[in-house]
């Protein structure tokens, strides 16, 4: 369970007692919406398993083979340090290229544009997030690749 999980919970415990405390309808009310966000908590759960289990036996190797055209360096930097930020360090999910990183990975688009790329382009020296269109695991490693070759960071 993440850190962004826990305080969710939490967030929803104190807000079930404080309802209770001032009003019963209202801890009714609050305790509903817990119960809501937990449902949607392991929905989220149960399609991640789902995926797990469907992408059994895939690796680094199964996703570059799927983009012979790209840098291989630029592929794997992209691969890794989505997957680190998208998946528990015990539970690699491997990566496909048409996985969107918001849809898909649940990735968030400011953590996306202000954590993970400069960590990328600080790891592979080179490249620029701007005029990132597809925002598929592909989609960057292809903008990524074309983008080495001709701007630097």
């Amino acid at each position: 369970m993440n850190r962004a999980t826990l305080l969710m919970l939490a967030t929803a415990g104190v807000s079930v007692a404080a309802g209770f405390m001032i009003h019963p309808l209202l801890g009714i009310f609050a305790l509903g919406g817990a119960v809501m966000m937990g449902v949607s908590i392991w929905n989220g759960g149960q399609k991640m398993l789902a995926v797990y289990r469907d992408r059994e036996g895939e690796d680094f190797s199964s996703f570059l083979a799927a983009l012979p055209e790209v840098d291989a360096d630029v592929a794997r930097a992209v691969y890794e340090e989505i997957q680190t930020t998208c998946s528990s360090p015990n539970h690699p999910l491997p990566l496909r290229p048409t996985d969107h990183v918001i849809n898909d990975l649940m990735l968030d688009l400011e953590e996306l544009f202000a954590e993970v790329l400069p960590r990328i382009i600080a790891r592979i020296g080179r490249g620029s997030p701007e005029g990132i269109e597809d925002l598929t695991v592909g989609g960057l490693v292809r903008h990524l690749s074309t983008e080495t070759s001709t701007q630097a960071f």
